[in-house]
């Protein structure tokens, strides 16, 4: 009976030591397939980052370039402002003038009619 109780033992220490190897092996085989998919996925999220930033700085530089040029529109605007105030000031200046000549023209003309009126008398 020791003899078989030792033979049962070195068996099932064999079959331990299999199975043990056999779980190890699968282990590391699952760790290598695990770090595969770690290393896909990190790759992954790192081109997706890569794209975002590129994406982003395109639309910061894109902003900046509308803000400049509506900076420099900003500024036409208000020299164009103060350019047609000064035309309808000279403008207006030159309509009471043009009125002014009217007046002074029929008043010159009524001193004359009124001078041939005197002097027909």
């Amino acid at each position: 009976m020791e003899a078989k109780a030792k033979r049962n033992i070195k068996e099932i220490i064999k079959y331990a030591r299999e199975t043990g190897d056999r779980v190890v092996a699968a282990k590391q085989d699952e760790n290598m397939k695990v770090s595969a998919i770690h290393k896909a996925v990190k790759l992954d999220l790192v081109h997706m980052y890569n794209s975002l930033i590129e994406q982003t700085n395109g639309i910061q530089e894109t902003i900046n370039a509308t803000l400049t040029n509506t900076d420099k529109v900003l500024k036409e605007v208000e020299e164009s402002k103060a350019t047609a105030l000064d035309l309808a000031n000279k403008v207006t200046k030159v309509t009471v003038t043009a009125r002014y000549l009217e007046r002074l023209r029929r008043a010159q003309h009524s001193i004359a009619k009124s001078l041939d009126d005197l002097e027909c008398l």
